[in-house]
């Protein structure tokens, strides 16, 4: 009987689009990710040194916080948008719109509802993403 012996197993989740929000459905992903390289882990194990419950329940509770964390930090990076452009209404900025292209306005409304979670400003009756926002006037 030969006994097979795993170094490492490392698991590294898909890049996320720059812009994009971690969402319960990518963050299921990696759970299941996760689980999957636990499975690969058992099943490759040295069966005269198995993994010892209790070290699988502290990786697994790891796993957990650490996704929990970056839920936080996205509901965080949210609020901190909706707060930033809130404070824009009414107010006069410049916005980049191409690589050497700017514009100047008076933001007239917001808009939350793209999926991709970046408010949007109206000026001059356009729509453009917050991130486009280079210079707000006092």
């Amino acid at each position: 009987m030969s006994s097979r012996e795993v170094q490492a197993i490392a698991y590294t989740p898909p890049p996320q689009k720059p812009g994009s929000a971690t969402s319960v459905a990518s963050a299921q992903e990696q759970a299941d990710g996760f689980l999957k390289m636990l499975v690969a882990q058992l099943t490759n194990q040295d069966p005269e040194a198995p993994l010892n419950a209790t070290d699988m329940i502290a990786q697994f509770a790891q796993v957990n916080a650490a996704i929990s964390m970056s839920q936080i930090n996205e509901v965080t990076l949210a609020n901190q948008r909706v707060n930033a452009a809130t404070a824009l209404i009414d107010r006069m900025v410049t916005l980049k719109v191409g690589r050497d292209n700017y514009i100047k306005g008076r933001v007239e409304s917001l808009d939350f509802s793209k999926p991709d979670q970046m408010p949007r400003v109206r000026v001059n009756g356009e729509d453009y993403r917050l991130d486009q926002v280079e210079a707000v006037e006092a």
